[in-house]
């Protein structure tokens, strides 16, 4: 994995992000790989005392949430 800033991110993720964890808190992304192929984009995130791996694929789309415990 590979790591990626906030900043960095695309704004489709960033705007899918805020509209569906309102006034979350950014930790950590990673670019997913496999064999040197991107597979999307892991945010680790906070939102309402709860931490959350967020999942999207390539196009931005948001493919999985899990509530990390």
């Amino acid at each position: 994995m590979e790591d990626i800033e906030k900043s960095n991110l695309s704004s489709t993720i960033q705007n899918k992000l805020s509209n569906t964890f309102p006034n979350y808190v950014f930790n950590k992304s990673d670019l997913m790989t496999v064999n040197n192929s991107s597979m999307g984009t892991l945010v680790l995130i906070n939102a309402n005392n709860t931490r959350y791996a967020v999942s999207f694929n390539n196009n931005g789309d948001m493919i999985s949430k899990k509530a990390i415990y």
